[in-house]
C-alpha cells in the first residue's frame, strides 16, 4: 500500500485459492478500483503489528496500528493461507475511516 503499487497489491491480497488478480470472481478493473480505496485508507508513515492470533477457518488475524502524521488508528487484517503462502483476505476499513480522509 505504501508504495502505491497496484500490481504488487493484487499479488498480496487474496484468499486460500490464491491472489485476487487470478480470481475469476472480479474483473481487473474492479480490483484496481478497490485497491485505490485501500491505498487511500491504509496509507501510513509507520505501522506496528500489535497482536497476531488464530481466526476461523485456519486464518490469522493481525491487529495493526497505522500512523499517519499524528493520527494513529488500530485495525484488523485477516490473512488466509493459500497453497504456498499467506494472503491478506480482508481488513477492517471502518476503524481507519479517519485515515481515509486525512490529508
Amino acid at each position: 500500500v505504501k508504495e502505491q503499487d497496484l500490481q504488487a497489491m493484487s499479488l498480496i491480497w487474496g484468499d486460500k485459492k490464491g491472489p485476487v488478480r487470478d480470481s475469476d470472481l472480479i474483473s481487473r478493473e474492479d480490483v484496481e478500483k478497490r485497491e485505490v480505496v485501500l491505498m487511500r485508507c491504509f496509507r501510513h508513515d509507520r505501522f506496528k503489528v500489535l497482536t497476531e492470533s488464530p481466526a476461523a477457518d485456519g486464518e490469522r488475524v493481525l491487529q495493526v496500528q497505522l500512523t499517519r502524521g499524528t493520527l494513529s488508528r488500530t485495525t484488523n487484517f485477516y490473512a488466509a493461507h493459500g497453497r504456498d503462502r499467506w494472503f491478506v483476505r480482508t481488513a477492517d476499513l471502518e476503524s481507519v475511516r479517519e485515515l481515509c480522509s486525512a490529508k
